[in-house]
């Protein structure tokens, strides 16, 4: 067996989601949550919490774009053997859409740095075709990477968290669509 660390580095988000009821909908639509004035304790009494963090919907990733995200293989002696091109697009990635059509607060840590590490082992040497994303659609308006698909085999198993550091916040109210 062969063993491999892969990182998933770049540019991405830890999201917050708060669902909301029609009067939570109502006070938060008020604010102006693009303002510079904006700040997050006008609304966290409505939510019901004193941190952004203070929900149990969370998800982290990379955005995913090619010049966001770098995936970088090193072998079990630390060597890079593999870092995945400018232009890389992994077009037949896991996509999976949550959170749509649904009212619901989002806060957007904006984050840098190495999301994941993946230890995983091999009975074969590294293939980066056979390399693939995890990508959810969150609230339909975030893309982010959460996770990798070796060879049709979920990594999900073998994923730890990384180093993120945070960049700020956005804030956005996500409601039904009206069809």
């Amino acid at each position: 067996m062969k063993k491999y660390k892969i990182y998933l580095t770049g540019r991405g988000c830890d999201l917050y989601l708060y669902p909301l009821d029609e009067e939570k909908k109502n006070k938060i639509k008020d604010f102006e949550l693009t303002s510079p004035d904006f700040d997050f304790e006008q609304v966290a009494t409505i939510l019901g919490c004193e941190w952004p963090s203070d929900t149990e919907i969370r998800y982290m990733g990379t955005y995913n774009d090619p010049e966001n995200y770098l995936i970088i293989v090193e072998d079990e002696n630390g060597k890079v053997i593999w870092e995945s091109p400018k232009e890389h697009y992994i077009t037949d990635g896991n996509f999976q859409s949550i959170h749509s059509n649904e009212d619901i607060f989002v806060i957007e840590d904006y984050t840098k740095g190495s999301f994941f590490t993946f230890n995983v082992e091999l009975e074969e040497e590294f293939n980066p075709e056979k390399l693939n994303t995890k990508v959810l659609e969150v609230a339909d308006i975030f893309e982010i990477v959460v996770g990798l698909i070796y060879d049709d085999l979920d990594l999900e198993d073998f994923k730890d968290f990384d180093d993120t550091w945070s960049k700020g916040f956005s804030y956005y109210l996500c409601t039904k669509s009206l069809t």
